[in-house]
């Protein structure tokens, strides 16, 4: 954790948050990352990502890229855009949020074979005090993306919000 790159791998445990967490920046990583409770990030950073491999760099700086199983986001967006329904192997869920996130930005990322790569029942919202829009991507190699909760990225004075969802 002295260097700008953080990497995890190899864990096979699941992340359950039921309470309450604020911070400039969150990182919730795991095989599994469920979210029953508050995430706040105000104009921070929200990532939650499920993947084998999770690599962060320059998580204490401004910008946060993110690699999950050893693709970035845009690698994933790729992926999710060449895969198959076929392609989804057994494990059943990746990231489930029947909480809320609010932060300037929200990244929720999935790098393994799943059949059900993220569920949103809750409240996700993207903001910032300040003049930019709001960000959420939402970035799966395979499997499904279900939204029956909120969510929303908020203009700013700068520009506008934007939510970004690539899955297959």
């Amino acid at each position: 954790f002295l260097s700008d790159e953080w990497n995890f791998q190899g864990g096979d445990g699941v992340v359950i948050n039921d309470g309450q967490i604020s911070a400039e920046r969150l990182f919730l990583i795991g095989q599994q990352v469920i979210n029953n409770g508050n995430l706040i990030a105000a104009d921070g950073s929200v990532v939650l990502a499920s993947g084998d491999q999770v690599l962060l760099r320059n998580p204490e700086g401004g910008n946060v890229y993110v690699e999950v199983d050893g693709k970035s986001v845009d690698a994933l967006k790729e992926a999710a855009s060449t895969a198959s329904a076929s392609s989804v192997a057994a494990q059943e869920l990746g990231i489930k949020n029947t909480g809320t996130v609010e932060a300037g930005n929200v990244l929720f990322g999935v790098g393994d074979d799943i059949a059900q790569a993220f569920t949103n029942t809750g409240s996700v919202v993207a903001k910032y005090s300040s003049g930019q829009g709001g960000t959420v991507q939402v970035a799966a190699a395979s499997g499904k993306v279900t939204n029956t909760g909120t969510i929303e990225a908020k203009a700013g004075a700068e520009g506008a919000g934007k939510v970004t969802v690539h899955v297959p």
